[in-house]
């Protein structure tokens, strides 16, 4: 994020691009519907507690919520943002150091192994 958003309008977006209800956020992590309308209205403001819990269930730092830093595992533009799941980024940190043709024969098998689905 370029400019610093209000912690309601980061949430949000989060929730958006997981293309999920308030409710189901909400049970992701740990809260009501209620209060994370509140949320991402900016109505109300969590304490860092809270934003430390969510952070964690949603594998972000901290800093991402109150506009520090970008959070890894996330791309963003000013259009949307794009969650990397653990899986994805534990498969980037297998790609590292190999070869170009290594890479080349994986996206390969990759493609192959989509194609079967």
């Amino acid at each position: 994020m370029n400019e610093k958003m209000p912690f309601g309008d980061v949430l949000k977006k989060i929730r958006y691009d997981k293309r999920m209800s308030q409710k189901e956020f909400a049970d992701i992590l740990g809260t009501s519907k209620q209060v994370i309308s509140r949320y991402e209205n900016n109505q109300r403001t969590p304490q860092i507690t809270v934003v430390e819990q969510f952070a964690n269930k949603l594998n972000l730092p901290i800093g991402y919520f109150v506009g520090k830093e970008h959070a890894a595992g996330y791309v963003s533009d000013s259009a949307k943002v794009t969650y990397m799941s653990d899986g994805q980024k534990e498969l980037l940190e297998e790609l590292e150091g190999l070869s170009k043709e290594s890479m080349k024969l994986l996206i390969e098998l990759i493609r192959a192994m989509k194609s079967k689905n």
